[in-house]
């Protein structure tokens, strides 16, 4: 649990969105995808399905969070699961 909570401390940072998008499947959405350009994004984790399909909008990898653990960190995950 620790290591996700300096991962979170460490590698987040304040994005202001400087552009827009156009993503009918959930307005609400909008702002995560606008944010993860310019805030040069690896990952957009989240577990809402709409995201699935903001593939090709976005350079950063769309996934769940028990997929970026299995990604990042397999021993993580399994101690998550306990």
């Amino acid at each position: 649990m620790a290591w996700w909570l300096e991962l979170l401390i460490v590698d987040t940072r304040i994005i202001q969105p400087t552009a827009s998008i156009d993503f009918p499947r959930g307005h609400k959405d909008a702002p995560f995808l606008i944010c993860a350009e310019p805030g040069k994004a690896d990952y957009l984790i989240t577990g809402d399905t709409d995201f699935s399909e903001a593939t090709a909008l976005v350079s950063a990898t769309i996934c769940s969070l028990s997929q970026f653990a299995q990604r990042i960190a397999p021993s993580a995950l399994n101690v998550l699961r306990h």
